[in-house]
């Protein structure tokens, strides 16, 4: 995603006027799938810390990592298998669990989440590709639970949607207008969610074989 949500550099801008905040309204509610952000679900305590991802034998070997967050796994927090990949405040799931039950794992075997922002989108796209569906080996042998990849999400800097500059160097969020097929709101994946359709958020973002996201139809 880079240093300011994937499109880099300063952004300037005058004081807004009612207008202009009025213009932008609509997207204070939307998430937007970012191309250099993956998002895994799966990770064991054993894995589940920055220094161990970043290692070259695991995620550090598909690119260079600008940026690497983890959810530790928490006993007693799983909503089933994650739901949502958004960055919206850190959390990894739309219902706000850090730890989920992925793969069958019981309650007994709590696992972790983690964000990983590499420099470029190809390498975030190679991660997938070579990560979901895969296990880590575990301490002592045998394998850990399968692992889920997928790109993640972010939402708009609020600063940037009331037309204003954004004073924060480090600002993770959009300060630019994202693709309309890689932007969806809250209601429209929790309809997909809580219908029929069988497609999950992770088969909305995942790689084809062409090395293109799905999207979200």
């Amino acid at each position: 995603m880079g240093a300011r949500g994937g499109h880099g550099g300063a952004h300037g801008g005058a004081d807004a006027g009612a207008g202009d905040v009025e213009s932008r309204r609509h997207l204070f509610n939307v998430r937007v799938i970012q191309r250099n952000l993956v998002y895994v679900v799966g990770l064991t305590a054993h894995y589940c810390r920055e220094k161990t991802l970043r290692r070259h034998d695991l995620f550090g070997k598909f690119g260079t990592i600008i940026k690497l967050q983890t959810s530790a796994p928490k006993p007693g927090e799983f909503g089933g298998r994650g739901t949502g990949a958004g960055r919206g405040g850190g959390s990894g799931t739309l219902g706000g669990e850090s730890a989920v039950s992925v793969g069958g794992v019981g309650a007994d075997s709590a696992t972790g989440s983690a964000y990983i922002t590499y420099h470029r989108a190809e390498d975030a796209a190679r991660c997938i590709q070579s990560v979901d569906g895969t296990s880590l080996e575990a301490p002592g042998g045998g394998r850990h639970p399968r692992l889920r990849a997928c790109f993640g999400t972010t939402k708009y800097c609020s600063t940037f949607l009331r037309h204003q500059a954004c004073g924060n160097p480090d600002c993770l969020y959009l300060h630019d207008i994202g693709r309309e097929n890689d932007s969806f709101t809250k209601e429209d994946m929790l309809a997909r969610y809580t219908s029929r359709h069988t497609q999950s958020f992770h088969d909305a973002t995942k790689i084809s074989h062409n090395g293109v996201g799905g999207g979200y139809a």
